[in-house]
């Protein structure tokens, strides 16, 4: 019987346990492969590279992927994860407050990927798993930027909901203001009383943009800042650039 090559077995063996478990942690890996953390790690980043697992930013869990070869549908949420990767880290360098990416699914915004571990000041590290639309910078730069069919599908599937939060759709008026104010700002901000339960979090705000690809606005990305720290002009001013930035380079990496 022919040898067997025991480094790619181990590899073999990894590569299957994400694919099936994932997403799943370095250390539980470590723990039901019985391999050492050194080689575990290795293995992780060597699968990485060569396209067949990924680890995300905002969780640090492992995922496999369809294989180096098979790119993900652009407008998905697993080639948005990827392509707000680089971005998001290099928008960390220069700004060290947190920034989320979110795209629409049924009713709400939803977190692909973030910089909350990455960031020296407090913010939540909890992703809320709904982020309501009207209310949030997220939900109101897709909003504002949405063509108008995919505003209008938006606006009568919030309709729809019994939440408080989401209530503000039936007042027409108040979202075409809200949508005019925000184009002509050139960002979208939270509204004033949507702040987290949190004591910590609780003066919390941001500012976001689209993220588009042909055109179309599949996605949204924040910057999230202590309100104590700076007004929000003052926050613009130093960032808006930045971050603007951060969204067309993901929408160049969906595009590439």
């Amino acid at each position: 019987m022919p040898k067997t090559i025991e480094t790619l077995r181990r590899g073999l063996e990894i590569l299957a346990l994400v694919q099936k478990k994932g997403p799943i942690s370095q250390a539980v890996i470590t723990r039901e492969t019985g391999l050492s953390k050194a080689v575990v790690h290795r293995m992780l980043y060597t699968l990485q590279g060569e396209g067949f697992a990924r680890v995300s930013l905002g969780d640090q869990l492992w995922r496999g992927t369809d294989g180096p070869n098979i790119s993900p549908e652009p407008t998905s949420t697993e080639a948005l994860a990827r392509a707000s990767v680089p971005a998001l880290l290099r928008l960390s360098e220069t700004v060290f407050w947190a920034s989320d990416v979110a795209t629409y699914t049924n009713g709400a915004m939803r977190i692909v990927e973030h910089t909350r571990r990455n960031t020296p000041f407090v913010i939540s590290r909890i992703v809320a798993p709904r982020i309501h639309v009207l209310p949030s910078g997220l939900g109101r730069a897709i909003i504002a930027w949405a063509t108008p069919q995919e505003r209008a599908k938006i606006l009568a599937q919030l309709r729809k909901s019994a939440h408080l939060r989401d209530k503000v759709v039936h007042d027409k008026s108040a979202v075409e203001r809200m949508i005019a104010k925000t184009l002509e700002l050139g960002y979208a901000t939270r509204d004033a009383s949507h702040f987290g339960k949190v004591r910590r979090t609780a003066r919390i705000s941001e500012i976001a943009v689209p993220v588009f690809h042909k055109g179309t606005a599949i996605a949204a990305i924040n910057l999230c800042w202590a309100t104590s720290a700076m007004s929000e002009n003052e926050f613009v001013q130093e960032n808006i650039s930045f971050l603007r930035d951060a969204a067309d380079e993901i929408s160049q990496a969906l595009t590439d």
